[in-house]
């Protein structure tokens, strides 16, 4: 039947036809989980043996398969050779094996009636679930750097700073904006800035389901929101003082109110459209490609209704070219530099700092989604499913296209590629084969996040700087002086973490420095060069001369011994009684951040 992704038979004796394509009969759920019809999981395993069969062994043996070929991942963050340096990880795959069996009965059962609700709670719990993890990422730095400057001189001096007094490096200004009004209102806790990071992705998440739902059904949209639960490196990121996953929900957001704005006169989605692709633009410069979207969103529904269609085009993209214009024509001077230095550096850069797409799709990626994405598009392009093109074609613009080998660069396309991962799975005639599917890949997806992933994270020197600001908050003095061991030109300017440590604590942080010391000449081509080229701003300068209370503690961040630190240095760190180091490291990277500190 026309408008139908699947057709449904039945033989003359009524019964149904058993193909694998066909599409099942919508009920009603009346509870959060319970059963669908009288058929037992056991008469149901009978029947469709073998289909459960491949299934189970697909969920089980894939963890071994992608262990075994584990050098193929190269991914720059969690790299399964790194992460699993010690071995097999055999208690995973004992409870994989548990989590299959429970799949298998839990796929008897039907899925929750009110499915924005299951997900909004899924999504929830696993992004609350990883606030222990550490700032794993350095650019961190930058945006809790900004977002403070916002804190302590206002909103006015943040947006007239942008790129002079305050480093913009290639960053655009929403996101830390964002963060900046999180720390003004509810202070400088990293808990807020969780909490902040873990709504983008629920929202993510709901969005995901919205345009799926909206694309075709609500099946479709819930296997699209639970899919995007399988991305263990997007998990990863949920806690992180970044702006890849804001930019991915922008992203997501962008295309389900352009949708909705095609096809409705009211002025509310238009506007909600407009305001949508304004922060999407302001969000990060490779957002600005991925907005080409937005011609191939209106030639999809053009045929619908060509005359609304362009009236309702054209009053959204004037809104929101109302609202871009005066920023861009405020900040072009900065936003003319940061294109050159991405064009001169970070364009020749990617080719140094590329992933493979064996890496994202199939080890950072549950394979399940990949592979569904690709059976969906096959199927879709049978079927010439125009709708279909909406999520196909940002993943075709960045991965078949521009090749793009960096996995944080691909993350405002994720929900795109969960979207069509679950037109794919959702294929299956068999409602029951679909859950099993879903919920293993699930339960693999979130025993490697928690059982591998996160506590690597937790083995990373990085972790350092969280133990270390944690316990300054337990020592009495409000004032912490650091310094940092200098560096060559090559390494990381250790500076860079000052502001990450002051993201973990409440104390007040000033920077000491030894005026004998000279900054190396900074390598161009450098993957650390912001950290030599960011300037902190002047809330690290040093304190003011004050009455004596004793010396404050000191901090000292280094990445190695601590040798041949200057006089000035030395006599501070015989100031005081104490001390307590934390050097934790994995031993896999050259670059590592150590915290020792003195106090009394």
């Amino acid at each position: 039947m026309p408008g139908r992704l699947i057709s449904r038979k039945r033989s003359h004796k009524g019964k149904m036809s058993r193909s694998i394509l066909q599409k099942p009969r919508q009920k009603s759920n009346h509870s959060l989980i319970h059963s669908e019809d009288a058929i037992s999981p056991a008469s149901f395993l009978k029947n469709h043996y073998f289909a459960y069969l491949l299934a189970a062994l697909f969920s089980l043996l894939l963890p071994i398969i992608l262990y075994h070929y584990r050098t193929l991942d190269n991914n720059a963050l969690c790299r399964w050779p790194w992460v699993f340096a010690d071995g097999p990880p055999l208690k995973s795959w004992a409870l994989l094996l548990i989590i299959t069996l429970v799949a298998f009965f839990l796929a008897s059962r039907s899925w929750p009636k009110n499915k924005p609700v299951f997900l909004f709670l899924s999504a929830l719990i696993i992004g609350v679930s990883l606030w222990g993890e550490p700032e794993i990422i350095m650019d961190a730095s930058r945006y809790f750097t900004q977002a403070k400057y916002l804190e302590v001189n206002g909103i006015s001096a943040f947006w007239h700073g942008w790129g002079n007094e305050l480093s913009a490096w290639t960053d655009l200004p929403l996101v830390p904006f964002i963060y900046g009004l999180v720390l003004t209102v509810f202070g400088e806790t990293r808990i807020f800035i969780q909490a902040l990071t873990t709504l983008f992705f629920v929202g993510s998440v709901w969005f995901t389901y919205l345009l799926a739902r909206d694309l075709w059904d609500e099946e479709t949209g819930l296997l699209a929101g639970l899919l995007l639960l399988c991305y263990p490196y997007l998990l990863l990121n949920i806690p992180l003082m970044m702006v890849d996953l804001p930019t991915m929900f922008f992203m997501v957001l962008t295309v389900y109110t352009f949708c909705l704005a095609l096809q409705t006169d009211t002025p509310l989605p238009i506007l909600a459209a407009a305001l949508a692709i304004f922060c999407t633009f302001w969000a990060k410069y490779s957002t600005w490609i991925l907005l080409s979207i937005l011609p191939v969103i209106f030639l999809v529904y053009y045929k619908s209704d060509p005359q609304k269609t362009r009236r309702r085009a054209f009053y959204t993209i004037t809104i929101t070219l109302v609202l871009i214009l005066p920023l861009v024509i405020s900040l072009w001077e900065v936003i003319n530099d940061q294109i050159r230095l991405l064009l001169d550096y970070q364009r020749p850069g990617l080719q140094k700092w590329s992933e493979g797409f064996i890496s994202t799709f199939f080890f950072q990626i549950h394979p399940l989604v990949t592979l569904s994405a690709l059976f969906g598009t096959w199927i879709a392009l049978r079927k010439k499913d125009r709708k279909f093109i909406i999520p196909l074609y940002l993943i075709m613009v960045l991965v078949l296209v521009l090749q793009v080998k960096r996995i944080r660069y691909l993350m405002p396309i994720f929900p795109m590629l969960a979207i069509t991962a679950a037109y794919g799975l959702r294929q299956l005639a068999d409602q029951r084969l679909q859950r099993f599917l879903m919920l293993s890949t699930l339960g693999a997806a979130l025993i490697l996040t928690f059982g591998s992933y996160l506590p690597f994270t937790g083995q990373l020197s990085a972790a350092n700087l969280k133990n270390g600001g944690r316990f300054l908050d337990t020592i009495s003095p409000t004032s912490i002086a650091i310094y940092t061991v200098p560096q060559k030109a090559k390494d990381v300017n250790l500076k860079i973490n000052v502001p990450i440590l002051d993201l973990f604590t409440q104390k007040k942080l000033y920077l000491l420095s030894d005026p004998a010391e000279q900054s190396p000449e900074v390598n161009q081509t450098s993957s650390f060069r912001f950290s030599w080229e960011q300037d902190l701003p002047d809330f690290y300068d040093p304190l003011p001369a004050r009455p004596a209370n004793g010396p404050d503690p000191l901090v000292i961040i280094s990445s190695g011994p601590l040798t041949k630190l200057p006089p000035l240095i030395r006599e501070k760190m015989a100031g005081h009684r104490q001390v307590k180091s934390f050097n934790r490291s994995s031993g896999l990277f050259t670059y590592k951040t150590f915290v020792t500190i003195y106090y009394d």
